[in-house]
C-alpha cells in the first residue's frame, strides 16, 4: 500500500471526498518532490491513448481500488483550464503526497516517509484539440524538466469529476504554492499503441531525457504498461539507452504496471533511497518475477478473505449461521476486519460481494445434496406406489419421471420445486416450527434418482443382451457369402435360418440390423469401386480424348453415350469390385458417368478425395518460409505495373474490373508472389480496340454465352497479342446448367489460341442453384480465390519468362497416404525462396545450385494433382515432370503411367526421347514393402519397368527417410533436365538461323534496288529461349554505311519444323523491306 484510503462506501459507491487521503506533512519531515514526465500532446503525437503518466501518479498517492481511476483528463475547456484551481492555468498537476509503507522504513534508514508527486502534461482545447496556450508556453521538453515550479493556491488533483466541483472533494493546497523537483521519472510506454510507433515515442523522449539529465537530478525510467507489452517495447527502450548520449549514464529502468499495481511502491522506495543518498537501496524485481510475487500476494489476500467467510459462517453450521451480505457487515462486523479491508482495497467491494455469493452458492449446494442423499432410499417406495412393477420394465427414466409428475398422488409424496433451495438461502426466512416430511422435488432431477431406478437398471441389462445378439448377427452376415451389396434380407433369409444368431432375433429387429449392415457394406463397395475407376484412368482418358478429337457435336456435355458406356463396362466387368455392385447397377453406372465427367472437367470440389484433394492441401508440402509474408516492406520494394485488357459483355466486364479493384490494398497495389503490383484493367470495345499493331497487355476474355465465344474468335483473329490470352468461363448462379458448356467452350478456345484456361471455382448448390455463403465473395460472379488465380496467371505470363530457368511440375495422386512435406523436403533443404511464392496455390520459385555445370539456377516448382493437367493443354513449357505414386496403391501407379504416356505421345517424334529423359518417377514406399508386401513389390517393379521403357529416372523414397537421399536424387534430376534443355536450345537456334538466313537471302535477291533504299545486311537469331526470338538487323543506305540495330520480339515455338516458322520468315522479309526506325 502506498497511500491510505478508506476504499468505497458500504453501498459500493465511491466516496465523494477522500478524507483519509494523505494528510499534511509535518514540517520537520523531509518531503522530496518527484516530477513524472513523458510523451504528451494531441493524438497525432501520443496515438490513441496516453503513456500512463496519470495512472502511475494515481497509483503513487492513492493506490486503493476505490481511489484508483484509469481514465484521467487530457482535454479541457478554456474555462476549466483558467478557472479551476486544480489546473490553475498550468500544464502540470499536483497529485499530493504518497506515503511509504511502514515496512519500507526498515530498509530505508533515511528521513523520507512521504513523496510529493507532480505530473507534467499538456492539456488540449476541447474545441480545437490543440495545446491550450498559457502565456509564453515553452516546448514540453524544456518546460517539463524545470526544477522550480510555482502556482499559487493550486489544489491537489484527484479525478476528472473534480473540475467544477472542487468543494465536493478533499481540498489540499500545494504547500506555499511552490515545488522544487528532486527527481524525475521519465515514462516509456512499452505496450503497442495504434498510430504510435516506438520510434516516434523515442523521438519525443530523447530531448526530454537529455534535458532531465542536464538538471543533475536523479532520473528514473519507468517502463509502463508492462502488463500489455509484447517485448518490442522493452527492446526499443534498450535501443534508445544504447545511444551514445545515454549509454554511460546508467539510468535505472523499472518495469511497472499501474493498473496491476506492480513495482509501483518499489519505484517510490527507490526514489526515496536515492534522494536520501542511502547506501542500501532496495532491489527491484523484473516484471515477470514481480508479477509472480504480486499474484501470490493477491491469491493470499483472496484466500484470507475466503477463510474469514468460512470462519464466520462454517459450512457444517450453515443452516444456523448463514447470513445475508447486509447482516454479515452488521452482525459479524466484517467491515472492520483487516482481511476484509485488505481484500476491498485490492479488489473492490463488488469483488468481495461476489466472493461471498460464491460461498453462499457452494454452501447451499452442499447442503441440498446432503439432504437429497438422505432421502434417496425412500424413492424405492415411490416407484412401487406411483408406477408399479408391471410397468417399470418397459420404461426409461424420463418416461418414469413424467409418469410420477403426472400422478394424482404426486403432491402427497413431493414438496413443490424450489422449497429445498429456499431452505438454505440466507435471504429467505424459513419457519422452523413446521416440519415437512415430503421428499424434495429436486430429487427427481438428480442423477442418483436415475441410478436408483430399478426398472431402468433392468432395461440396461436387457439392452446389453440385445447388443450382444446384434453383434452375433452381424458376424453371421459377414460369414455369409450370399450377402452382397444391395441384396434384400428376404433373398438371403433362407441361408440364415437355423442359426441361433438369426433365430433369437425378431424379424423387425433383424431387418434393422441388416439395414445398418447393408449401408456399411454399400459404402465400402462404393469406395472399392471408386478405387477401380481410378485404376482405369487410362480407359477414361482414352474415351475423353476420342470424344474431343472426334469432333462430334451431338454427344452430351455431361455423361456418357451408350456405346461409350458399353465399352467401359466390357473392360470393368472382369473385376470383382465391378460385379459386387451388380444389384446396384444404377448406382454403378452413375459413378462411372460422374467419374467420366470429372476426368473431362476436373473440378477440385468433385475430386474423390474431397477435402484431401492434392490441389486443396498442397500447402502442406511447403515449409513456412515459402509462404507469402503477411506484411511487406512497401518502401523497399518497387511497384510493378502490369496492364490487363478485358473482353466481354459490359456488365460482366465491369463486375470483373470492380472485383480486381476490391483486391487492391494501399496505394492501389496488390500483394502477389512477385511483390507489389499495380494491375489497371481496361475494358475493350469496338471503339477502343486498336486497328493495327500489337496488344502489349494481358487479355482476359470472359465467356458467359455462345455470343461471347463468337466475339472472342472474331477478336483473336484480327489482333496480334503478345501474351497468352486468358479464358474465363463465367456462369450466373441462376443458370448453373450452362457451366459445363461454358467450360468446354472456353477450354477449346484456350487450346486453339494457345491461351490459358482457368476453370470456375464457383461452388453452387445443384438443387436450387443458389450461391453458398462465403466470406471471400468479391461479387456475385467472382470469388477472392478465383480472382487471385487470374491475377497470378497475369503475373506469370508477363513476369515469369524473365525470371525462371527451369520449370518442374510435381504430380501427385489425390488420397495417397504419405505426408506431402516429406516428399519435397529434399529440395527445400538445398534451396532458398527466390520470390514470395504462392505456396498455398502449389507454386514456389526457388534458387538452387547445380554442381554439373556449376551454376545457380532459378527453378519454378509446381505441385499439383494428376487430374489438374492430364487432359488439359500446358500453356507454358514444363522442362521436367516428377511423377509420384504410392507403392501401396495401384490407382496411384495407374495415374503416373497415364501421365507418362500422355507426355510421350504429345511430344514430337524427334523429341520423344528427350521428353522421356525429362521425367522422374518416384515410388513412395517403406523399406519393408519390397520384401514383405507382394502387392507393393509388384507395383515397384512395374514402376521401374515403366521408367526403363520411356527412358525416365526411377527412384524410391521412404516417407520417413532422411532428406539427404531425397536431395541427391532431385539435384541429379535437375542437372539432367538442365543439360537436356541447353542441348535442345542450341539445336533449335542453329536450325532456325539456317532456315531464316536462306529465307532472307531469297527475299533479298527477289527485290529490286529502286523499290528499296534500305537493304538488310545481316539477319540472325541471337537468342531462342522459351519461344522468344530476338533479331538484330543492320542497314545500308546508298553509299553511306549506317548501322541501325534494333530488336523485334516474335513469339514462336522453339521446336524445329514448326509451321509457325513460316510466320517468322515472313516477318524477316517484312523487316527487310521496311524503313529503319
Amino acid at each position: 500500500m502506498i497511500g491510505r484510503s478508506t476504499g468505497l462506501n458500504n453501498d459500493g459507491s465511491r466516496p465523494e471526498t477522500t478524507t483519509n487521503a494523505p494528510n499534511a506533512i509535518s514540517d520537520h519531515r523531509n518531503v522530496p518532490t518527484v516530477a513524472v514526465i513523458g510523451l504528451s500532446g494531441p493524438d497525432t503525437i501520443k496515438g490513441t491513448e496516453g503513456v500512463g503518466k496519470s495512472a502511475l501518479c494515481n497509483r503513487f498517492v492513492r493506490s486503493n481500488y476505490g481511489d484508483f481511476f484509469e481514465d484521467h483528463i487530457s482535454t479541457l475547456s478554456q474555462t476549466d483550464f483558467a478557472g479551476s484551481p486544480v489546473i490553475n492555468s498550468d500544464h502540470w498537476l499536483y497529485w499530493g503526497e504518497g506515503e511509504l509503507e511502514n515496512g519500507t522504513d526498515d530498509l530505508m534508514h533515511g528521513r523520507t516517509s512521504h513523496i510529493r508527486v507532480i505530473e507534467q502534461t499538456e492539456f488540449l482545447d476541447d474545441e480545437t484539440f490543440d495545446t491550450i496556450s498559457s502565456g509564453s508556453l515553452s516546448p514540453y521538453a524544456k518546460r517539463a524538466t524545470k526544477t522550480k515550479l510555482e502556482s499559487r493556491d493550486k489544489l491537489m488533483y484527484i479525478c476528472k469529476e473534480q473540475l467544477g466541483l472542487e468543494t465536493d472533494f478533499d481540498q489540499r493546497v500545494l504547500p506555499e504554492g511552490k515545488a522544487s523537483i528532486d527527481a524525475f521519472i521519465v515514462i516509456f510506454d512499452v505496450s503497442p499503441v495504434p498510430h504510435r510507433s516506438f520510434d516516434k515515442q523515442i523521438d519525443v523522449l530523447v530531448p526530454i531525457l537529455t534535458n532531465a539529465l542536464k538538471t543533475k537530478k536523479p532520473v528514473f525510467i519507468a517502463a509502463t504498461k508492462c502488463d500489455h507489452s509484447d517485448g518490442n517495447g522493452q527492446r526499443a527502450l534498450q535501443k534508445m539507452l544504447q545511444r551514445k548520449e545515454f549509454k554511460a549514464m546508467a539510468i535505472p529502468v523499472i518495469e511497472v504496471s499501474a493498473v496491476a499495481n506492480i513495482n509501483v511502491i518499489e519505484l517510490l522506495s527507490l526514489i526515496a533511497h536515492t534522494v536520501d543518498k542511502c547506501r542500501c537501496k532496495p532491489k527491484i524485481l523484473p516484471y515477470s518475477e514481480a508479477l509472480r510475487v504480486q499474484n501470490e500476494r493477491r491469491l493470499a489476500i483472496k484466500r484470507y478473505y475466503s477463510t474469514l467467510l468460512r470462519e464466520l459462517m462454517p459450512l457444517n453450521e450453515w443452516p444456523a449461521k448463514r447470513a445475508t451480505w447486509k447482516h454479515l457487515k452488521t452482525r459479524y462486523n466484517i467491515s472492520h476486519h483487516p482481511h476484509f479491508d485488505q481484500f476491498v482495497a485490492t479488489f473492490g467491494i463488488k469483488a468481495a460481494q461476489q466472493l461471498y455469493q460464491q460461498y453462499v452458492d457452494e454452501a447451499r449446494e452442499h447442503w441440498m445434496q446432503t439432504k437429497l442423499q438422505s432421502h434417496l432410499p425412500r424413492l424405492h417406495n415411490v416407484f412401487l406406489q406411483l408406477i408399479g412393477m408391471e410397468r417399470v420394465w418397459d420404461l426409461e427414466w424420463s418416461q418414469a419421471a413424467a409418469i410420477i409428475k403426472a400422478h394424482p398422488l404426486y403432491d402427497e409424496h413431493f414438496q413443490p420445486l424450489g422449497n429445498l433451495a429456499n431452505e438454505f438461502d440466507p435471504a429467505v426466512v424459513v419457519d422452523r416450527g413446521e416440519v415437512d416430511s415430503r421428499l424434495p422435488a429436486e430429487l427427481l432431477l438428480s442423477a442418483d434418482a436415475q441410478r436408483s431406478f430399478h426398472s431402468y437398471q433392468k432395461a440396461v441389462e436387457k439392452e446389453f443382451r440385445r447388443e450382444r445378439q446384434e453383434e452375433d448377427f452381424v458376424r453371421l452376415l459377414t460369414e455369409c457369402s450370399q450377402v452382397t451389396p444391395g441384396c434384400p434380407l428376404s433373398d438371403v433369409q433362407i441361408f440364415l435360418q437355423g442359426s441361433p444368431a438369426f433365430d433369437c432375433l425378431q424379424f423387425n429387429h433383424a431387418q434393422q440390423v441388416y439395414d445398418h449392415y447393408q449401408a456399411d457394406l454399400i459404402r465400402k463397395a462404393e469406395l472399392d469401386f471408386t478405387e477401380l475407376l481410378l485404376e482405369k484412368i487410362q480407359l477414361f482418358a482414352d474415351v475423353v480424348v476420342a470424344r474431343r478429337s472426334g469432333g462430334s457435336h451431338n454427344r452430351p456435355l455431361l455423361g456418357l453415350e451408350e456405346d461409350e458406356m458399353i465399352r467401359i463396362r466390357e473392360i470393368l466387368q472382369e473385376d470383382l469390385r465391378y460385379r459386387q455392385l451388380s444389384r446396384l447397377f444404377e448406382l454403378r453406372d452413375k459413378m462411372i458417368s460422374e467419374y467420366a465427367c470429372f476426368v473431362s472437367y476436373p473440378l477440385v470440389q468433385n475430386c474423390h478425395a474431397q477435402a484431401r484433394c492434392t490441389d486443396a492441401v498442397v500447402h502442406e508440402a511447403f515449409p513456412s518460409q515459402f509462404y507469402r509474408t503477411k506484411f511487406c516492406d512497401k518502401s523497399s520494394s518497387s511497384i510493378i505495373s502490369l496492364d490487363v485488357a478485358v473482353i466481354g459483355r459490359d456488365t460482366v466486364a465491369s463486375e470483373f474490373v470492380n472485383a480486381v479493384r476490391r483486391m487492391e490494398g494501399m496505394n492501389g497495389t496488390i500483394d502477389c508472389e512477385y511483390g507489389l503490383v499495380k494491375i489497371p484493367c481496361k475494358i475493350l470495345d469496338d471503339m477502343s480496340v486498336p486497328r493495327s499493331g500489337e496488344l502489349s497487355q494481358s487479355v482476359v476474355i470472359l465467356i458467359d454465352s455462345l455470343d461471347a465465344v463468337a466475339n472472342a474468335q472474331r477478336f483473336l483473329s484480327s489482333q496480334r497479342i503478345l501474351f497468352p490470352p486468358i479464358f474465363l468461363p463465367i456462369c450466373d448462379p441462376s443458370h448453373f446448367d450452362l457451366l459445363p458448356s461454358l467450360h468446354l467452350q472456353a477450354n477449346q478456345l484456350a487450346e486453339s489460341y494457345a491461351g490459358v484456361f482457368i476453370p470456375s471455382s464457383r461452388d453452387f448448390d445443384e438443387v436450387d442453384g443458389s450461391l453458398q455463403n462465403s466470406s471471400d465473395e468479391l461479387s456475385p460472379l467472382f470469388r477472392k480465390d478465383y480472382v487471385a488465380r487470374i491475377l497470378s496467371s497475369v503475373c506469370c505470363s508477363q513476369l515469369d519468362h524473365r525470371r525462371v530457368d527451369l520449370r518442374v511440375q510435381f504430380s501427385l495422386m489425390c488420397g495417397d497416404q504419405y505426408p506431402l512435406g516429406s516428399l519435397l523436403s529434399g529440395i527445400f533443404t538445398k534451396c532458398s525462396p527466390a520470390v514470395q511464392s504462392s505456396a498455398s496455390a502449389g507454386f514456389a520459385t526457388v534458387d538452387i545450385g547445380l554442381s554439373n555445370p556449376k551454376r545457380a539456377v532459378r527453378l519454378s516448382l509446381r505441385v499439383c494433382a494428376y487430374h489438374s493437367w492430364l487432359l488439359n493443354k500446358q500453356v507454358q513449357p514444363i522442362h521436367g515432370h516428377v511423377l509420384v505414386y504410392s507403392a501401396r496403391r495401384r490407382a496411384s501407379l495407374a495415374h503416373a503411367t497415364a501421365a507418362a504416356q500422355s507426355l510421350i505421345l504429345s511430344a514430337p517424334a524427334s523429341c520423344k526421347h528427350a521428353v522421356g529423359q525429362s521425367i522422374l518417377i518416384i515410388a513412395v514406399a517403406d523399406v519393408t514393402d519390397f520384401f514383405n508386401d507382394e502387392d507393393a513389390n509388384a507395383l515397384l517393379t512395374e514402376g521401374s519397368e515403366l521408367a526403363n521403357r520411356i527412358g525416365a529416372v526411377f527412384v524410391t523414397i521412404s516417407p520417413e527417410g532422411t532428406d539427404h537421399g531425397h536431395s541427391v536424387a532431385y539435384m541429379e534430376f535437375f542437372e539432367r533436365i538442365y543439360a537436356i534443355q541447353q542441348h535442345l536450345e542450341q539445336l533449335n537456334v542453329a536450325h532456325l538461323e539456317k532456315q531464316l538466313s536462306e529465307a532472307l537471302n531469297t527475299s533479298s535477291n527477289s527485290s529490286s534496288s529502286h523499290d528499296r533504299n534500305w537493304m538488310l545486311l545481316l539477319g540472325c537469331v541471337v537468342s531462342a529461349r522459351e519461344g522468344t526470338f530476338v533479331f538484330h538487323t543492320t542497314y545500308h543506305h546508298g553509299t553511306h554505311k549506317q548501322v541501325a540495330p534494333r530488336e523485334q520480339r516474335l513469339s514462336v515455338c522453339v521446336m524445329p519444323n514448326n509451321p509457325t516458322l513460316e510466320n517468322l520468315i515472313r516477318e524477316g522479309s517484312r523487316l527487310s523491306t521496311s524503313s529503319p526506325p
